[in-house]
């Protein structure tokens, strides 16, 4: 709630501020915000995928989580992966390619 309220809040104000003076917005350079906006954007799906995977590493080698077959190999219950993780897991992956892809390619540039 209170991320809304600021994100209203700041709109209005940008908004307030280019309809008093136009010139502002033909000095933003959009490129630059367009590639920082993107590195943010990768760089916090990366992390949230990173702290996925260490999550299920450490639910893996919990010993509460697997059973041992009859010929000796590990059989891993359910509650290794928990669906919402699963869901966020995979939900966020077209964004992080896309906002990647663009972040890389316009850094080699």
């Amino acid at each position: 709630m209170i991320t809304a309220g600021t994100n209203i809040i700041l709109s209005i104000g940008v908004a307030t501020i280019v309809v008093i003076n136009p010139k502002i917005m033909s000095g933003i350079n959009l490129d630059l915000v367009f590639i920082l906006e993107s590195g943010m954007l990768f760089l916090y799906m990366l992390a949230i995928k990173i702290r996925l995977t260490i999550i299920i590493i450490h639910r893996v080698k919990n010993p509460e989580n697997f059973h041992l077959s009859h010929f000796g190999k590990k059989i891993y219950h359910t509650t290794v992966v928990d669906f919402k993780e699963l869901m966020t897991y995979f939900l966020t992956l077209p964004f992080t390619m896309m906002a990647g892809a663009y972040f890389i390619v316009k850094m080699m540039k």
